[in-house]
């Protein structure tokens, strides 16, 4: 099937390379992923397998005039998918498609009999498949291979929210992740003890993640990593506004900081916990900024200087921004605003917006990358240090303070994206990055983070 045809153009051939050229790519991301090693512990998530419409309209004759073998197979797995017809799967060379063509087929028809179409050991991964969507045990009794018959069991157990099935599975990692989801699922903070005790990252993780649903102090006390045990009872004072249990933490400066979230009336800990804040004189001249639909006000210098330097730059993401002339209003300050559940629910979180594990502690005197409660003109805020060391020699470092008010929660964000000087060290001779050059930039870095830090202060909210 030429492309060119006694001089014209053989649409039809040029269509089916189009289509093909979009679903080879998807198709190949798939393969790539369950590029799992055969005896490895195979408890990662199974991505849900579904048969396609029949939108594109290629037929398997179309297939056959494919030149590569390679165009050849990927076609008639898609076309088999979408006409629902399993004998076109025997047509399939590479055994990774086929063996993705006839486990497509075995799943949707839960039907373990097509499995033993494919060759060798590849068939119990599609047992696997098929056990999951018949939710039998029985099934991944008959996998030879350990790894996928962990794997499966992991699969079932959580289904069926069983603990039981998680003792069959050998492998330690797998059956301590499957006490781990089983756990979360029921609710169930007893049965984060049967995670293997050495495990104490997934075993605060189960009992930490239990904790954050049903807020129950008796958890805090099964965690074991002393930070984020703090972080569990600070998060909890916070939560019930009860200020005599941060007395559970030794350390002084922590627990000031604790009672600085706790306690319910801001009066009585305003001097105390208060965020830097510049005395009237000092912002006199300072630009205000309004923003009277989100209702909230920001003062900032009318001559900040340069916003960057050979250390590094003040970094907008989102802004306010100057309406004539489109430049942030603040340099290196950002202010967030969203009515959202999900974000209203994580907006005073001492915990990783990405998972439930503590992403660091609360602070004590003068840390840095931790989180400390802090009082802006009277309003409680849940503010995050940090100073992040990214790939090829960048960084950012900056503050992060979070409050909610009137059904929103308020996100003042400062920036400073720098180079990393340590991490260039090791690609550049001394000679040329010098340890003077880098405790400069430390230095101007901490003047920037004064100075960012001042300006968030001045935030409060208008009535």
């Amino acid at each position: 099937m030429p492309f060119i045809t006694q001089g014209k153009t053989n649409w039809k051939f040029l269509l089916i390379v189009v289509v093909l050229a979009i679903i080879v790519g998807g198709r190949t991301l798939w393969l790539i992923k369950q590029q799992i090693p055969r005896f490895a512990p195979q408890f990662v998530q199974l991505p849900e397998i579904k048969m396609p419409e029949n939108t594109r309209g290629i037929k398997e004759s179309d297939c056959d005039y494919m030149g590569s073998q390679y165009y050849k197979d990927i076609c008639y797995l898609d076309v088999a998918s979408s006409t629902q017809d399993l004998s076109i799967c025997e047509k399939i060379q590479n055994h990774l498609y086929k063996r993705q063509c006839y486990t497509e087929f075995a799943q949707a028809k839960q039907d373990l009999l097509i499995c033993d179409k494919i060759q060798d050991d590849d068939k119990y991964f599609c047992y696997r498949y098929v056990a999951k969507a018949k939710e039998d045990l029985s099934i991944c009794d008959q996998i030879p291979l350990q790894g996928t018959k962990d794997a499966c069991y992991l699969d079932i157990a959580k289904i069926k929210q069983d603990p039981s099935i998680c003792e069959q599975i050998q492998v330690q990692g797998t059956k301590d992740y499957c006490y781990l989801h089983v756990a979360i699922a029921k609710q169930d903070s007893s049965l984060c003890s049967a995670i293997e005790s050495q495990n104490i990252y997934t075993k605060d993780d189960c009992y930490l993640r239990i904790f954050f649903r049903k807020k129950d102090l008796a958890i805090c006390n099964l965690v074991q990593d002393q930070a984020k045990q703090i972080n569990c009872y600070a998060d909890f004072a916070n939560t019930i506004q009860d200020p005599s249990i941060c007395d559970l933490i030794k350390d002084q400066n922590i627990k000031n900081n604790c009672i600085c979230g706790a306690e319910p009336e801001i009066k009585n800990i305003e001097t105390s916990c208060s965020f830097t804040q510049l005395s009237g004189n000092e912002i006199a001249n300072w630009k205000s900024y309004k923003n009277e639909d989100d209702g909230y006000e920001i003062k900032c210098p009318t001559s900040s200087g340069s916003t960057s330097s050979e250390y590094g730059e003040l970094y907008n993401f989102n802004g306010p921004h100057d309406e004539d002339t489109g430049n942030p209003y603040c340099p290196g300050i950002d202010i967030y605003v969203s009515g959202e559940e999900k974000d209203i629910n994580q907006c005073l979180k001492l915990e990783d917006p990405f998972g439930f594990d503590f992403s660091k502690p609360l602070c004590q005197e003068n840390d840095e990358d931790c989180y400390r409660f802090a009082i802006i003109n009277g309003v409680r805020f849940l503010c995050s240090f940090y100073a992040d060391f990214a790939m090829q020699g960048a960084g950012m470092s900056g503050i992060t303070c979070n409050t909610i008010h009137n059904n929103k929660c308020y996100s003042v964000a400062s920036h400073i994206r720098f180079t990393d000087f340590s991490f260039l060290l090791g690609a550049y001779p001394e000679e040329e990055i010098k340890q003077e050059d880098i405790q400069n930039q430390i230095d101007w870095l901490k003047s920037q983070n004064k100075n960012l830090k001042n300006i968030i202060s001045t935030f409060k909210f208008i009535e």
